[in-house]
C-alpha cells in the first residue's frame, strides 16, 4: 500500500477565506475580460470537488483535474519535446510535472517534488487563460493537439468509471472546478503497508481540511504478468496506446501507422515478427516492431523508452503520447520479448 500527500500553492488562503480570495479574483477577471471559473465547489465534509479521486491503471492517485492536465497537455508542454512534438506550446509553459511518484516523505525524492510544485504554481498562474483555452476548443489546438491527448487508464476511485477526456462537456467541468480550487496537486506517495486501511481512506495523524494536506492510501495493483494477455489489457490498453491505434477513436492514427490495436489477437499478428510499415518508420528501415527473444532490437521498446539502444533518435514520436509508461512497466514487456513472445 501507498500514501500520497497533496497540496495548493501557497498564495491560496486556506479555507473558509478562499471563497472571499476567489470572488476578488472573479470580479477583477470579470473586468478584465478573464473568464468566469465560478466558485470552488464544498462538500459537507469540509473537501472540494476537485478533490475527487482518480488513479491510474497501477493504482497510483490524482487528483480529477490534474490527471486531466497530465494526461491533454504533458506531451506537448514537456521540457525534454523538441521540434514536431513540442506542437508549438511555448518552452516556458512545461506542465510534465505534474503527477509524480515519488516515495516519500521518510525517502522523498525533494526535486520531482519541486518540479510538481513549479507546475502547480505555473498552472494557477495561468489558471484564467488555461481555461479560456480548453473551453473554447483551441486547446488542444485542432486534430494534432487532440492526437496528442495521452491516456494514462485513469479511472475515478469510487465506482471506477474511466475519467472523460478534457474535450468533453464533463471533462470541462472537472477542469473548471479543479481550478476555481486553487489547482490542488498530489506531490508523493510513500509505502503505507499493514496499516489495515481501504484504499483511498486519509491516512491517521494527516489533515484533511478542505485545503489542508490531503493523504489518502494507495490501490494497491496486482503485478503485471509477462503475459501477452497481461501486457494487452494493462500496458497496451491501459496505457494509453488506443488513444492514437483505435479506429474509432476521437483523432486515430491507425491509417498512417498502419497499426490497429483494437484487438488483442489483431494486435499480437500486427507486431510479433512484422516490420514497420507507417511513415515515418518504414521509410527509415527501423526494425521490426517485436522481434522475439530481441527486446533491445524491437521497435516497441524503443518506443517505449523514447531512444534507441545506443542513444539515437527514434522514428516518429514515442509511444505513447502523453503520459509515459513507467520503467516497470516496459521491463515486464522486455522480458515477455526476450522469452520468445509468446501469444498467451
Amino acid at each position: 500500500m501507498r500514501r500520497y500527500i497533496g497540496t495548493l500553492p501557497a498564495r491560496v488562503p486556506a479555507f473558509p477565506d478562499f471563497l472571499a480570495f476567489l470572488a476578488v479574483f472573479v470580479a477583477f477577471g470579470a473586468a478584465g475580460c478573464q473568464p468566469q471559473l465560478g466558485q470552488c465547489e464544498q462538500n459537507r465534509d469540509g473537501t472540494t470537488e476537485a478533490m475527487t479521486l482518480v488513479i491510474d491503471g497501477d493504482g497510483y492517485p490524482a487528483y480529477a483535474g490534474q490527471a486531466l492536465v497530465q494526461e491533454a497537455c504533458s506531451s506537448c508542454h514537456n521540457a525534454s519535446a523538441t521540434g514536431a512534438v513540442r506542437r508549438g506550446a511555448p518552452f516556458h509553459l512545461n506542465f510534465d510535472a505534474v503527477a509524480s511518484r515519488t516515495t516519500g516523505p521518510d525517502v522523498a525524492d525533494m526535486d520531482a517534488i519541486a518540479r510538481v510544485e513549479a507546475s502547480q504554481q505555473l498552472i494557477f498562474d495561468h489558471r484564467f487563460d488555461m481555461f479560456r483555452s480548453v473551453e473554447a476548443a483551441t486547446m488542444p489546438p485542432g486534430e494534432v493537439g487532440r492526437s496528442a491527448v495521452g491516456d494514462a487508464g485513469y479511472r475515478f476511485l469510487a465506482g471506477g468509471d474511466p475519467l472523460p477526456s478534457i474535450t468533453s462537456s464533463e471533462g470541462i467541468e472537472i477542469y473548471r472546478s479543479w481550478l476555481a480550487c486553487g489547482s490542488p496537486m498530489v506531490l508523493q506517495s510513500a509505502e503505507t503497508e499493514g496499516t489495515g486501511a481501504a484504499p483511498g481512506d486519509p491516512c491517521e495523524g494527516t489533515e484533511t481540511g478542505a485545503l489542508g494536506d490531503h493523504c489518502y492510501y494507495r490501490v494497491t495493483e496486482p503485478p503485471i504478468e509477462p503475459t501477452w494477455t497481461a501486457i494487452y489489457d494493462r500496458i497496451i490498453v491501459g496505457g494509453g496506446c488506443l488513444g492514437c491505434h483505435d479506429p474509432d477513436a476521437t483523432v486515430s492514427f491507425v491509417e498512417q501507422s498502419a497499426l490497429d490495436l483494437s484487438d488483442k489477437d489483431g494486435s499480437y499478428a500486427a507486431m510479433v515478427g512484422v516490420a514497420a510499415l507507417g511513415m515515418p518508420c518504414m521509410a527509415e528501415g527501423a526494425a521490426d516492431r517485436i522481434i522475439p527473444g530481441d527486446a533491445d532490437g524491437s521497435m516497441l521498446i524503443h518506443k517505449f523508452e523514447n531512444r534507441l539502444p545506443d542513444g539515437g533518435d527514434i522514428c516518429g514520436d514515442p509511444m505513447p503520447l502523453g503520459v509515459p509508461l513507467p520503467q516497470s512497466q516496459i521491463d515486464v514487456v522486455r522480458i515477455w520479448i526476450d522469452e520468445g513472445a509468446l501469444d498467451n
